[in-house]
């Protein structure tokens, strides 16, 4: 069986040092300006994270935009 080959861009090849790059920056923007991390807790719906749950919902879009394989 012959092997495939799998093109990735490089978005997805260098996804580590995104993530790595992001979490960097959040910590760096906290440490500078602390107020965006007292802002963010205040958005509360019952004690649920309002920021964080939008961001799950749009992190889920994607996959669940695709049709499912058959």
């Amino acid at each position: 069986m012959p092997e495939e080959h799998v093109h990735l861009s490089v978005f997805e090849k260098y996804l580590a040092f995104w993530v790595l790059a992001c979490m960097g920056i959040g910590i760096a923007l906290s440490q500078y300006f602390p107020i965006l991390g007292q802002t963010f807790d205040a958005w509360q719906v019952r004690g649920i994270s309002v920021p964080i749950g939008v961001f799950l919902v749009l992190d889920d879009v994607p996959g669940a935009a695709q049709p499912p394989d058959v």
